[in-house]
């Protein structure tokens, strides 16, 4: 069996990593969804998890920050 990671298109599924079958091989295909993983803001513009030690009283939360 192998395993591989793709995605959907809108129309056709396409692998992630090129797949090693002879031409017309056929196959059978179990679908697993994986759900989308979720960006940690603070860590993705370079600010590390934490909260800052000291924020400003405008934005006590994160969450404020897009209100």
């Amino acid at each position: 069996m192998i395993a591989l990671y793709a995605r959907y298109d809108g129309k056709v599924i396409v692998p992630e990593a090129p797949l090693n079958l002879p031409t017309n091989q056929r196959i059978r295909i179990h679908l697993e969804l994986i759900a989308p993983a979720r960006t940690n803001f603070r860590e993705w513009i370079g600010l590390g998890a934490k909260k800052p030690q000291n924020p400003a009283p405008r934005f006590p939360d994160d969450d404020s920050l897009w209100l």
